[in-house]
């Protein structure tokens, strides 16, 4: 290991372990939709390729100066054409999109609880078109999709570490799984956004039941996780909660999200929230959540998630990706250092915006490397 990334581990390590680092991490990370328009390659072909990607990634990379990997990890697109998949849908201009997808009807709530893997096994049916079909040509496509995500997988190890080695990046934090909020899996996966919302008013009762049981799926998920290490995190990405009012939020969504941060603890597993949205309403909800966790923000008050999580847990995000766009140098210099004088002092702090850019329509390549630069060097403790 070179001495860069030793340097460059010890940061984050030290955020980890509760000390204040030499300074501020940089965690910057671009979409590959990004890398592949700065290399001219088409959307609607090159993200069929990781072999395309990666030769993307290569050239934007020392420009993206990020202490960590500087890529996002792309979905693999292959696997969902394969599927037919609803969930994810590809647009005409080649980007990925959620549409408002429901594949349960609000009159199945009893299937779920009654029988929850049947209603899985016929949720994915419903949520990939190439599996409408017998259930021997399903086998079929189900074995065509396996096969195109160990490829995927194996492969994008292998180029990503290529990567990381060749530019000296970090690989400290590192995700040892996925999981959420059970009200969220109930949303994103079955009801949808209106969907969810409309049944916690019409049906309450079989919501609660339901939400139970997706919290006994994403407990046991957790069981089949990695164990847990230094910089080692489960990675939750938190999307329904600012959109409900609080006695909703502390009837369907938090009492099960607890559950889970719970069973993260007990089996000493880190976290990492991403908490879209606007938390400023559920801040002192956040400050229930195991200490020493990683909280990433979007719109919530960088002042206010300093005074209530500063302490106890590691902040990031809030810089808004907006700059990016339509910063002047001097504007991004100056509004980088302003978040930089609220989250950084005391430590427990990594420097990273709201959200990704995904595009170069989002972000001026000048603007990323001015921020990067100035984090690097206003950022010193």
């Amino acid at each position: 290991m070179s001495s860069v990334v030793e340097y460059k581990d010890q940061l984050y390590r030290d955020v980890w372990n509760g000390k204040i680092p030499d300074r501020v991490p940089v965690s910057q990370a671009i979409d590959v939709v990004y890398a592949l328009q700065y290399s001219n390659m088409s959307l609607l072909r090159e993200q069929y390729s990781l072999e395309k990607i990666f030769e993307a990634v290569d050239k934007l990379a020392p420009h993206v100066d990020s202490d960590i990997y500087p890529m996002s990890t792309s979905s693999n697109i292959v696997a969902m054409r394969i599927s037919g998949s609803e969930v994810w849908v590809m647009g005409s201009n080649g980007f990925l999109h959620l549409p408002n997808f429901a594949p349960m009807d609000p009159s199945e709530y009893d299937f779920l609880i009654n029988d929850f893997p049947a209603f899985q096994a016929e949720m994915d049916i419903r949520s990939n078109k190439a599996y409408q079909c017998s259930p021997e040509e399903r086998e079929l496509v189900k074995l065509r999709v396996n096969v195109s995500n160990m490829r995927y997988f194996s492969t994008f190890a292998k180029k990503k570490k290529e990567i990381t080695d060749k530019y000296e990046r970090s690989t400290f934090e590192h995700i040892i799984g996925m999981t959420g909020g059970p009200f969220d899996n109930l949303a994103n996966g079955y009801r949808a956004f209106t969907g969810s919302l409309n049944d916690i008013r019409r049906m309450p009762e079989k919501v609660l039941e339901a939400v139970n049981i997706l919290a006994d799926g994403n407990v046991a998920a957790i069981d089949r996780m990695p164990a847990g290490e230094d910089g080692g995190f489960v990675f939750m990405p938190l999307h329904m909660a600012t959109f409900m009012k609080n006695s909703d939020f502390e009837k369907f969504w938090w009492p099960f999200f607890q559950r889970v941060l719970k069973k993260c603890e007990d089996t000493n597993r880190r976290i990492w929230l991403f908490c879209e949205d606007n938390w400023d309403r559920k801040i002192d909800f956040l400050e229930e959540v195991p200490v020493g966790s990683m909280m990433a923000f979007e719109k919530t008050d960088p002042k206010l998630a300093k005074e209530h999580l500063g302490k106890n847990h590691i902040l990031s995000g809030f810089f808004p990706v907006s700059m990016y766009q339509s910063g002047t140098e001097q504007e991004c210099i100056d509004t980088v250092k302003k978040y930089l004088d609220i989250l950084a002092p005391g430590g427990n702090y990594t420097f990273k915006t709201d959200k990704n850019p995904i595009s170069m329509a989002d972000a001026k390549l000048e603007n990323i490397e001015t921020v990067i630069r100035t984090v690097k060097e206003y950022g010193k403790y």
